[in-house]
Order: structure tokens, then C-alpha cells, then sequence
């Protein structure tokens, strides 16, 4: 589907990828960065990731309550929790600025 929409758009389009938990996967990890497109999909919160530091935080520690913000580089990867709640977040492939417009 990626390679159709590749065709359809100018060479020098900017694209974002925006998927769901289902979709997300290795259309973000692979197929869009193939074209050199960025992407955009919603993570649990029990999600962790590994800075450049090597530590393993979940995200949560990140943006513990709606409408926080955060930014960073490392890896992504899933924890999977029993029996929890986890908040609504997401990760991004792109970079974004650290402050909100005003």
C-alpha cells in the first residue's frame, strides 16, 4: 500500500505515516523509512525504550499525565503487562520540537 501511495505523491513530498496499534508495527519500522518517510503510532504505556545511555525506562515515566510532551532518541520495544491500564501514548520517528508554539 506504502509503494502505491510512493507513486502517487511528489518526489519531494514530506510524509507521516500515521498508524494504529494493529497497523503500526513494521510499517513504521520498515516500510516507511524505506521511502524515507516518518511515522507516527500510539504505544502503551508499559512500552520502554533505551536511551543513549543504555537505561530501559517505560514511557510513562516520560509523559505521566495527559497533555505532557516529551522528546527523545533511542530505541522502542514492548513489555507486556497483565491486568493494566496503561495511559495513551504515542512515538514518533520524526523530530519535534522540544516547546509548544505559543
Amino acid at each position: 500500500m506504502l509503494d502505491q501511495a510512493a507513486q502517487a505523491l511528489p518526489a519531494d513530498a514530506r510524509v507521516v505515516v500515521v498508524a494504529n496499534r494493529a497497523f503500526g508495527g513494521h510499517v513504521l519500522t520498515d516500510q516507511a523509512p524505506a521511502h524515507g518517510w516518518d511515522g507516527l503510532a500510539p504505544v502503551h504505556g508499559q512500552t520502554r525504550w533505551r536511551d543513549r545511555q543504555g537505561r530501559i525506562p517505560p514511557m510513562v515515566q516520560q509523559v505521566a499525565q495527559r497533555g505532557d510532551r516529551w522528546n527523545g532518541q533511542g530505541e522502542v520495544f514492548i513489555a507486556v503487562l497483565i491486568e493494566v491500564e496503561p495511559p495513551w501514548t504515542s512515538t514518533v520517528t520524526l523530530a519535534l520540537p522540544t516547546r509548544r508554539p505559543k
